[in-house]
């Protein structure tokens, strides 16, 4: 792990030479990019795992009503737990192993930048001296909370749930009152972090409820579709009950005139 936290803080100086090169050189403004290349090149998995999350949260009146079923009956519970994942093609594992891939990447830049030592100048921020030293106004940490609170609302997929609705607001306040001791520079990297994993859950959001539009308006028209061929069935099963009726009202006139 020591080495891949060395090749993390090579590429931090390797952003701060980039930033050299567009005549901008800040150590701020390169840890800003390292998250944003990290969240992009961890996006497809963080994409896996939120989909996951929000189709099982889906099921969970299903979820519920078994265990309510057979809740003495373990056997049976997990029986039909993997049949109705099987029939809306879940897999209530999908959203660990994603999870699992990143924490590693994550505990390393945690301590790459926890210990990275800055050199050469302009590791200054705005009104921070050196992003090396906690902030002494305490405004990123304040960030660090409202930036977790915000990804944490827009994370939350059952409203109802009382564990998600306790963290909305534990996680931000106890990462607010730790980052009062972390380096600036970890602060703006969870800042950032914290910024993009919302906006990357909102396209997410925004995808699922697309599908889910598209699926009702494609059951809507099959269901329309279905109507319309029975109404049609009907029709023709009524025409040639009225012809055979008809027939057989000519030929009783016809017997009677003879």
């Amino acid at each position: 792990m020591s080495s891949f936290i060395g090749l993390i803080q090579q590429f931090i100086e390797y952003l701060f030479s980039l930033t050299q090169s567009m005549g901008m050189p800040s150590y701020a403004l390169s840890i800003i990019l390292l998250t944003v290349i990290v969240k992009v090149l961890l996006y497809p998995l963080m994409r896996k795992q939120m989909q996951s999350m929000a189709s099982l949260t889906k099921l969970q009146p299903k979820i519920a009503a078994i265990e309510r079923k057979y809740g003495n009956n373990p056997a049976k519970k997990n029986e039909a737990l993997v049949k109705l994942y099987q029939q809306n093609n879940i897999n209530p594992m999908a959203g660990c192993l994603p999870l699992l891939i990143q924490l590693p990447i994550f505990v390393c830049l945690y301590r790459a930048l926890l210990n990275f030592e800055y050199t050469g100048g302009f590791d200054n921020f705005f009104w921070i001296e050196h992003i090396g030293n906690p902030d002494p106004t305490f405004y990123l940490p304040i960030f660090v909370g409202l930036s977790t609170y915000v990804q944490q609302k827009v994370m939350i997929t059952n409203k109802k749930d009382r564990m998600q609705n306790t963290m909305l607001y534990v996680m931000p306040i106890m990462l607010g009152v730790m980052a009062m001791r972390f380096p600036a520079g970890l602060c703006l990297y969870w800042i950032t972090y914290s910024i993009i994993g919302a906006l990357q859950q909102l396209i997410v959001n925004r995808s699922n409820m697309t599908e889910e539009e598209s699926k009702e308006n494609k059951e809507s028209k099959e269901s329309k579709e279905d109507k319309g061929n029975k109404a049609k069935s009907q029709g023709k099963v009524k025409k040639s009950s009225d012809k055979k009726e008809k027939e057989t009202e000519d030929k009783e006139e016809e017997n009677k005139d003879q």
